[in-house]
């Protein structure tokens, strides 16, 4: 009895450390009203609402076609490089979304590697605008890019655990694999598909470093433009509270849309999915999709890192840098 209590007495000591930050921030919801917060309440919140709602949903849904997509992939057929991209497919998810996202504005960018090949080698200049990305359609495809890897782990392992028996079952029945997936496997993925979504979602919704390199709108930002640009701490509290709401929305919703279902067999004997050679269209899409994403989102900006860092090794203090590496 006396460890229960101990245990019960220490576990609700650390909620209620955990907790003062957040109570902290949804006080500042009733914060005194001032010229500020009326600004940004009549010109600004709406803007500010609807571009992350905007960011947020397109980011998630381009994740989740894109990640449920290479997951069947690397799961159901076979081609070249198959294994090596089942686990490759995974390190986007090391490229923070700003190093990816600042890679690719370099890269597309008017002094970038493409603008300079048009200019010196095709003696064609773009027109000012072209391969822009600092905009929400680039923040789209940065997120997408270098979160879907939260969305493709746990479909990925659903596939591999779960969904060899119920393919088979539809392959006797007649049906094709695009049609079993469409039909079968992809409505048992929802759960799976629902937690990975939900972690990227938050990702998206915490940015910062992305929104704010391309000049977005969104709640991150407004924050430090509330705190910083108009110099008040108050209105900052306000919509960092609407953004704590808004997260914790999501979480419950999460949560009402998994419900108390789940899929799982009784029986431990699972028949991982047996992957099948690729035939007709299959053999130019399939690889395609999965060296191409592989190659966009790791390949590319990694290459344009390290080549950065061979330019800039003359700049950089090495004795410095093994103090810092160096354990204490």
């Amino acid at each position: 009895m006396k460890a229960r209590i101990g245990w019960l007495t220490g576990s609700s000591l650390i909620v209620c450390v955990m907790a003062l930050p957040i109570l902290g921030v949804l006080m500042g919801l009733f914060s005194p009203v001032n010229d500020t917060w009326r600004h940004i309440q009549q010109y600004l919140l709406a803007d500010y609402l609807v571009e992350t709602a905007l960011l947020t949903i397109s980011s998630v849904l381009c994740g989740i076609i894109l990640a449920s997509t290479l997951a069947w992939f690397v799961t159901a057929y076979q081609f070249p490089g198959r294994k090596f991209l089942s686990v490759a497919l995974v390190m986007p998810l090391a490229i923070p979304p700003y190093i990816g996202g600042y890679t690719y504005v370099s890269l597309t960018g008017y002094t970038g590697p493409i603008h300079i090949f048009f200019r010196e080698h095709l003696g064609w200049t773009p027109p000012p605008g072209f391969l822009d990305i600092q905009n929400i359609y680039g923040a789209i495809f940065v997120f997408t890019l270098f979160l879907y890897p939260y969305i493709y782990l746990v479909v990925r392992s659903f596939l591999d655990r779960q969904a060899g028996q119920l393919l088979e079952a539809s392959r006797m029945l007649g049906a094709s694999r695009t049609y079993t997936y469409f039909r079968v496997i992809l409505p048992l993925t929802r759960n799976a598909v629902v937690a990975g979504a939900t972690l990227m979602a938050f990702e998206v919704l915490s940015d910062y470093g992305v929104v704010s390199h391309f000049g977005l709108n969104v709640f991150t930002t407004a924050i430090l433009k509330a705190w910083l640009g108009f110099n008040d701490v108050a209105p900052g509290l306000k919509l960092a509270a609407i953004l704590l709401i808004v997260v914790t929305s999501v979480s419950m919703g999460e949560k009402a849309l998994r419900g108390r279902r789940s899929y799982a067999y009784a029986s431990a004997q699972v028949t991982p999915i047996q992957a099948v050679a690729l035939d007709r269209w299959r053999k130019i899409v399939v690889p395609t999709l999965c060296w191409g994403t592989f190659i966009v989102a790791l390949v590319i900006p990694v290459g344009q890192i390290v080549y950065w860092a061979v330019l800039s090794w003359d700049n950089i203090v090495v004795a410095e840098l093994s103090k810092l590496l160096a354990p204490p």
